[in-house]
């Protein structure tokens, strides 16, 4: 290849670069643009991650601080119940028992499927964080509020029973390709949407005011200051 035609391609490449860039910050203005529309106990906390969307370094320590605070222990959390089923029915032969253990692995099965789509994002995007925002929220959400509802000595009726009255409809709704799609939509929407669309999911804007706080505060005025935040992320 000749030094001219290497030249173009570069001026190629770097004009593609360019207007990709262009794209995804048409893209994150657009998103923000209904700020002034979020519900107000969610308000300060996502004028504060519309600040940090602009900034590809703060995108980075963002999400890693929304991982550990939030969607790391929640899925410990999922995964120590879901294991804990298990054991107890693993002795018992029965078409119950067997039953138990396909619903666990659906249950497994769709937070695995969401979570790789959220992390094939790449890691420097807005897009990355804003969904890790909506998978923090859902599995905070069905951690707490819809796995927690089985009793540690239910019967396996029981627990099959619940899984199907409680579970196996929040699974088909909000997990899985469902929540994949459904954060798709709502970032295309702008965020009163992605707003709008969770709070319906988790019953209020205030359970996800709670579940990103301890994520987000330490990017306000008067928390902990970026550099500290950065050590605390090595």
């Amino acid at each position: 290849m000749s030094n001219d035609m290497k030249l173009i391609m570069e001026n190629w490449r770097k004009a593609n670069e360019y207007q990709t860039l262009l794209k995804e910050q048409l893209l994150l203005e657009s998103f923000l643009d209904s700020i002034t529309q979020v519900a107000a106990d969610v308000k300060d906390l996502f004028s504060t991650l519309g600040s940090l969307l602009k900034d590809p370094k703060q995108i980075y320590k963002f999400v890693n601080q929304l991982a550990d605070k939030v969607i790391n222990p929640a899925m410990q959390s999922i995964e120590e119940t879901l294991d804990s089923l298990q054991k107890k029915f693993q002795d018992k032969e029965s078409t119950d028992t067997t039953l138990v253990s396909s619903l666990v692995n659906k249950i497994r099965n769709s937070i695995t499927k969401v979570y790789s789509f959220v992390r094939k994002i790449p890691t420097n995007s807005w897009k990355k964080a804003v969904s890790s925002v909506g998978l923090a929220v859902v599995l905070e959400f069905f951690s707490t509020k819809i796995l927690s509802g089985i009793a540690a000595e239910s019967t396996v009726e029981e627990i099959i029973n619940y899984f199907n009255d409680e579970i196996m409809g929040f699974i088909n709704d909000f997990l899985g390709d469902a929540l994949v799609k459904t954060l798709d939509t709502a970032i295309t929407g702008g965020v009163s949407t992605f707003v709008s669309t969770f709070s319906k999911i988790v019953n209020g804007t205030s359970f996800i005011a709670s579940t990103l706080k301890p994520a987000i505060i330490p990017f306000q005025a008067g928390g902990i200051t970026l550099s500290r935040l950065e050590e605390s992320l090595r």
